[in-house]
């Protein structure tokens, strides 16, 4: 029978040196923590979902939350901002 050659080996986790079964412990414990953060219950948008442009910047608070349809920025009308001159009257629309 031949006797296996056992050779200590470590891996770097994080800037620090652990042996391989540590690691391998390591990234089994951060896999699991992973996924339990994905199955935590995400809360839903339940704002506006419709936006028309205004001369006001707007934010739609959307950071976190899943988006259970989608948002609709209206275009922006075709008369917005329309000057018309007649005679010696300049309209803006």
């Amino acid at each position: 029978m031949i006797n296996p050659i056992v050779v200590p080996m470590t891996v770097s986790v994080a800037g620090t040196s652990l042996p391989v079964n540590a690691a391998a412990s390591a990234v089994t414990a951060h896999c699991a923590v992973a996924a339990a953060y994905s199955m935590l219950p995400v809360p839903t948008y339940d704002g506006p979902t419709e936006v028309t442009p205004s001369d006001e910047e707007q934010t739609l608070h959307t950071l976190g939350t899943a988006l259970l349809q989608d948002i609709t920025v209206h275009k922006i009308p075709s008369n917005y901002g329309r000057i018309s001159l007649t005679g010696n009257i300049i309209t803006v629309s």
